[in-house]
């Protein structure tokens, strides 16, 4: 290559831009157009493609890692455009064209697993935002809202409000006290009348709880989730979606997942640990299409091996081992190339060496080992 220019052998992919918000790049064309993807990468992808089978039964959580720089959040956006348009969008194709390139006939595995016969309803989460549970029902009900569907929030939101007035009667005296005292002003006869019509799913009587509840607890609007475990509100949602709105079911991908978890390994009562087996589980087993991606910047069984993960779990390695059962089996280390570059064709990628196994709860990992500034 005496005289060659490095320019001849290398070259940026076009639109390559080393920062992927999830949220925020979903429909940026080039963006997605720009991915570039590595053996590893198909991998994951094509794990994709198996767990949609109608009849693969089996764990459906699965574990992205990687350091930073390393194309996790690129990734995560290629996911999520799988689940929400299929393999058969324009900006999805070169992607496989690029698969097609190095690896052929997986694009095809890839687009025929995809069809577009309907999407996936996506429920996108970044970084630590609250409690697990908290975050992804609120994340439920802003993606609802935002196309539309608000009213699909589960029946059981009745049964939440009157669980609610049960907890400000044995928690907040003053508060229930004062629920008492103003129901009549908003067209009912008792606050246990209100309670009555809830119980018999009555939406006026709910509105009307919304109204109370804002004007006792001075503007705080009343959660509808209150009281639900997510697996429950997501099962309930995910059946309304396939069933009344032709989705194929729901795709949760939370990207910065690594700094939820450098917040709960020192949860000393393992109630956020346990509330993430508990939601894994609901996907893995329950009825229905419930898909979970957790991206984070470690395995989670680095964090077991910190020796604070199996207190935040529950107290116990038997614990956490419990917790990898529940979540998945496999590992795909994901190899180190450049991923901003199309070539040259001399880097071979290489497998980090064994150790990085499943994690915490065992979701299936796929270990990131990239470039930095592929982000």
């Amino acid at each position: 290559m005496d005289g060659a220019k490095l320019s001849e052998a290398v070259w940026i992919s076009p639109g390559f831009n080393t920062a992927v918000t999830l949220e925020t790049d979903l429909d940026n064309e080039k963006k997605v157009r720009a991915y570039i993807p590595t053996r590893a990468a198909c991998e994951v992808l094509l794990d994709l493609e198996k767990q949609l089978h109608p009849m693969v039964e089996g764990p459906r959580s699965r574990v992205i890692t990687g350091t930073y720089g390393t194309g996790k959040s690129h990734l995560s956006l290629m996911l999520a455009r799988l689940y929400r348009d299929g393999a058969e969008d324009a900006d999805l194709g070169p992607m496989l064209d690029k698969m097609d390139g190095k690896w052929p006939g997986q694009a095809k595995k890839l687009r025929a697993g995809r069809s577009k016969k309907s999407g996936y309803f996506l429920v996108l989460l970044e970084g630590d935002e609250g409690h697990f549970e908290d975050a992804l029902l609120s994340r439920l009900t802003r993606a609802l809202r935002k196309a539309n569907l608000s009213d699909l929030i589960p029946e059981t939101a009745f049964t939440a409000a009157v669980a609610r007035v049960e907890d400000l009667r044995l928690n907040y005296a003053d508060a229930y006290s004062d629920m008492v005292k103003r129901a009549p002003e908003f067209g009912v006869a008792s606050l246990a009348a209100l309670v009555k019509q809830l119980e018999n799913s009555e939406k006026a009587a709910y509105e009307k709880f919304r109204d109370l509840y804002r004007e006792v607890l001075s503007g705080a609007e009343f959660t509808a989730t209150f009281g639900m475990k997510p697996r429950d509100v997501y099962s309930a949602v995910a059946s309304r979606l396939v069933n009344d709105h032709g989705y194929s079911g729901i795709a949760v991908i939370w990207d910065e997942f690594g700094r939820y978890m450098e917040r709960v390994v020192d949860d000393p009562r393992g109630l956020e640990g346990d509330a993430i087996q508990k939601f894994a589980e609901g996907c893995n087993h329950g009825k229905g299409q419930l898909h979970l991606y957790l991206v984070c910047h470690r395995s989670l069984q680095e964090y077991a091996s910190l020796g604070t993960i199996a207190r935040a779990m529950g107290t116990s390695n038997a614990d956490v081992e419990e917790g990898r059962r529940r979540l998945a089996q496999d590992s795909w280390p994901l190899p180190r190339v450049p991923h901003a570059v199309d070539r040259p064709r001399s880097l071979r990628p290489h497998r980090p060496g064994r150790g990085s196994d499943g994690g915490l709860a065992r979701l299936p990992e796929h270990g990131l080992r990239l470039r930095p500034g592929s982000e």
